[in-house]
């Protein structure tokens, strides 16, 4: 099973717990001695990233080497905001409850934390308004654009225009409900509006953005179910935030020679085929009146940046 979808397993039960579920959130413990900010990055190990937060990591999980992988939690006592340091692309996401890391020991190089987990609210509150969510999540998104986040096109996917008059291609109303067409999900370019918002489904993927060797996806946890909402008619919304070394995802595709000396041919290789894919399906797009985004280009293939095992990076 890939480690992603191992993620998504483990994400799934957090965010329906963070979102409300059936269990109503827990009141938060007593402050921390951490700031109100704290920062990530990448590339980093996980000894590193651990060192930073002494009292909040509760050590390594029963199955914290499942598949290879381990997983390094973080948890706050009280919400904290978190910087991703990333030179010009630098962003902050508020209200952060967790930071779970992920990092694979075996890999020769050895190249750190390949992935971040970050669960967030949407407000200050556990229950906000569908509108507040929505703002609050495209406050992010613009933060995001502004610092020159671009959305990503899978390279076997076609570059289709991220606009309103080709938003069909993205998504769908199904049953009252959206219903998101692409591996990357619905684009962070186009904005959904109030009505589109709430008829998101729980774990819904809104977008993967791209900044110079990194990826950051989003997945939206929220709880539709009336018995939850307040008094005033809001729900409770959770934001899964993940963000991950490019490298890692291109990893995939050739797992097999992954840090052998053919690594780099295979993985061309891979690409001229999702290449002629893509050609394929973009035909096939244009013939359904799509519009196709010519000036878009794949991001270019990240070097391997080998880190010391000694965790002082």
């Amino acid at each position: 099973m890939p480690k992603n979808w191992i993620n998504k397993i483990i994400s799934f039960a957090t965010i329906i717990f963070l979102s409300g579920g059936c269990i109503p959130l827990l009141k938060e413990t007593s402050k921390d001695n951490l700031p109100d900010t704290v920062s990530i990055t990448l590339p980093e190990s996980s000894k590193h990233f651990v060192n930073r937060f002494p009292e909040n990591y509760a050590g390594p999980s029963d199955d914290s080497e499942f598949f290879n992988v381990n997983q390094y939690e973080i948890d706050f006592n009280q919400k904290k905001t978190v910087v991703f340091e990333h030179g010009k692309h630098t962003f902050k996401i508020p209200h952060v409850s967790s930071i779970t890391a992920y990092e694979n020991r075996s890999h020769n190089p050895f190249l750190g934390i390949d992935e971040f987990d970050m669960f967030s609210n949407l407000g200050k509150s556990s229950n906000v308004s569908d509108e507040e969510a929505r703002q609050n999540f495209y406050n992010l998104i613009r933060q995001m654009h502004q610092a020159g986040w671009t959305d990503l096109i899978s390279r076997s996917a076609p570059r289709i225009k991220h606009d309103r008059k080709n938003a069909s291609a993205f998504f769908e109303l199904e049953d009252g409900r959206i219903k998101a067409k692409p591996i990357t999900g619905i684009p962070t370019a186009i904005e959904l509006t109030p009505e589109e918002w709430k008829k998101l489904p729980n774990l819904a993927q809104i977008g993967t953005l791209y900044a110079e060797g990194v990826l950051v996806e989003f997945m939206l946890g929220k709880d539709g179910s009336e018995q939850y909402r307040d008094q005033y008619g809001n729900g409770q919304y959770a934001l899964q935030i993940t963000v991950k070394a490019y490298w890692d995802f291109l990893r995939l595709h050739v797992q097999e020679e992954f840090g052998k000396p053919g690594y780099r041919e295979a993985l061309d290789k891979e690409l001229r085929l999702r290449s002629k894919e893509r050609k394929k399906m973009e035909d096939k797009a244009r013939a359904e009146g799509f519009e196709i985004d010519e000036s878009y280009q794949d991001p270019p293939i990240p070097p391997l940046i080998a880190l010391p095992r000694d965790g002082s990076r």
